[in-house]
């Protein structure tokens, strides 16, 4: 039996993804959790870089990211011709006033073989976009309502203005009803 000896040259891919925000700004970042699973692979054909760990269908890996910004997960090096995709997805939190990302973004990886070495091409899509350098996801933040007032909200001036004046006016009347019985005696 012969067996073909023949190897191209691996490539690699670093799969990125990208968190923005929308809507009013936060009075502080929350962290954000995302995975990315392997939906379809080429047998014995990848592995994340640095281990000897094969990936298959149905491999996950997490990330997080505090804020708005970009990360990556593990590079991913590829020793197979063919077409591998993964699932890019947010995990739903539970922070207050925030409305997670439910996009569901598909990286597709293809791996060809050019001369002896293999290149990959990376396409990001969604059914909101198509893109070429990461995955998008933007999460809605909404400051909470204000407090309902509590407690009296009256202008407190005013009222003592108004006893003010009515002390001023009572003196004034004592002072006028004595002045006229005075001058009766007289």
């Amino acid at each position: 039996m012969f067996k073909n000896p023949y190897a191209p040259a691996p490539a690699s891919a670093i799969l990125e993804i990208e968190k923005k925000y929308a809507g009013d700004k936060p009075e502080k970042d929350e962290t954000f959790d995302f995975t990315l699973k392997a939906v379809n692979t080429v047998d014995d054909g990848s592995y994340v870089k640095g281990s000897e760990d094969k990936i298959v269908s149905g491999d996950l890996w997490k990330v997080s990211i505090t804020g708005e910004g970009k990360t990556t997960f593990s590079e991913i090096e590829y020793c197979k011709a063919g077409v591998y995709t993964y699932e890019l997805t947010e995990v739903s939190g539970s922070a207050e006033n925030w409305i997670y990302s439910t996009s569901k973004w598909i990286a597709t990886v293809t791996v060809t073989d050019k001369d002896g070495s293999l290149e990959t091409e990376v396409k990001y899509e969604c059914e909101e976009e198509t893109r070429a350098d990461r995955a998008v996801f933007t999460n809605t933040y909404d400051n909470p309502p204000p407090p309902p007032p509590t407690g009296d909200q009256t202008h407190m001036l005013r009222y003592i203005l108004l006893m003010a004046i009515s002390m001023f006016l009572l003196v004034f009347m004592l002072f006028g009803y004595k002045r006229t019985r005075r001058a009766k005696h007289f």
